[in-house]
């Protein structure tokens, strides 16, 4: 899917290597967390505005395979902005290509592989609500504290389905 996408805009794998998608949005997850579009909003202004802090990792494993970008304009003249709007947080990535482990990030990326982003950080302020029969715990303040790549179904602008949580109520 992606190197067609790559060939359908005339880019060349030297070209640098910058992947964007849906990195959060507002909804249940696995584990029955539901971070508001707001809280969202919110963490990523914080974390955007550290550039020192904004590292896109792999797999969740500390190791930096790039970093945030705040927009991107393609060759085609198409601009992409990072940020939070109505459906959630998307997020854009230039890869580094100076490293091993980014190097095989990129083919894993072309391959199929690596397909979407999931988001790391702490809970600060939360509460129990109920949605339907199920018991949610809402985020309503939280601090980004890392984007990575991660393998999941589905094209390389997909949804998360993963969200981890470090903070307590």
């Amino acid at each position: 899917v992606y190197s067609k996408e790559l060939k359908k805009q005339s880019v060349s794998d030297d070209d640098k290597l910058v992947i964007g998608g849906p990195a959060s949005i507002e909804l249940v997850d696995r584990e029955g967390h539901l971070i508001t579009t707001n809280a969202l909003d919110k963490a990523f202004d914080k974390y955007m505005d550290n550039f020192r802090t904004r590292n896109a990792m792999v797999l969740h494993s500390d190791v930096q395979v790039g970093w945030a970008l705040p927009a991107y304009i393609s060759k085609g003249g198409q601009i992409f902005k990072s940020g939070v709007n109505g459906n959630g947080l998307f997020f854009i990535t230039e890869l580094r290509n100076d490293t091993k482990i980014s190097k095989k990030v990129a083919e894993q990326i072309h391959s199929g592989k690596l397909k979407s982003y999931s988001i790391a950080g702490s809970a600060i302020k939360t509460q129990t609500i109920q949605k339907g029969l199920q018991d949610v715990m809402q985020v309503d303040e939280l601090e980004l504290a890392e984007v990575t790549s991660m393998a999941f179904s589905g094209p390389i602008w997909v949804v998360i389905f993963s969200i981890l949580f470090l903070g307590e109520k």
